[in-house]
C-alpha cells in the first residue's frame, strides 16, 4: 500500500503543490497529509478497492507535553482515521452523552 501511496505522490505533484498552498504540515495536526490520504482513498475506490476501505491505521510520532522528541523512526502514538462506522462495535465501548 505503501508503494501505491508513493506513485500516487509522484503522478500527482500539481495536485500536492496545489494543496501545499491550502494546507501544511505545521503543529500537531498534520492537515496536508490528511487531505493527502483523503484524495488518495478516494482514487483507490475509484481505481482499485471500491468500497473496501473502512479505515487507515499508521504509528506516527508525536511531541509528549513540552518534550521535544527529536526525529526517530520510534512511533510513540497510533492514528486509526475510521472511514466507515459499520467497522465501530458500539456492544464493547462506552458512550456518553453530555447534555
Amino acid at each position: 500500500m505503501i508503494e501505491l501511496y508513493e506513485n500516487f505522490i509522484q503522478k500527482n505533484k500539481k495536485l500536492v503543490r496545489g494543496l501545499q498552498k491550502k494546507y501544511s504540515n505545521r503543529g500537531y495536526a498534520k492537515k496536508l497529509d490528511g487531505e493527502l490520504l483523503e484524495v488518495f482513498i478516494k482514487d483507490l475506490r475509484l481505481h482499485f478497492i471500491p468500497d473496501e476501505i473502512m479505515g487507515v491505521y499508521n504509528i506516527t510520532t508525536n511531541k509528549l507535553g513540552k518534550i521535544i522528541v527529536p526525529d526517530t523512526l520510534i512511533g510513540n502514538s497510533a492514528e486509526l482515521c475510521i472511514k466507515n462506522n459499520i467497522i465501530i462495535n458500539y456492544d464493547t465501548i462506552k458512550i456518553e452523552n453530555i447534555i
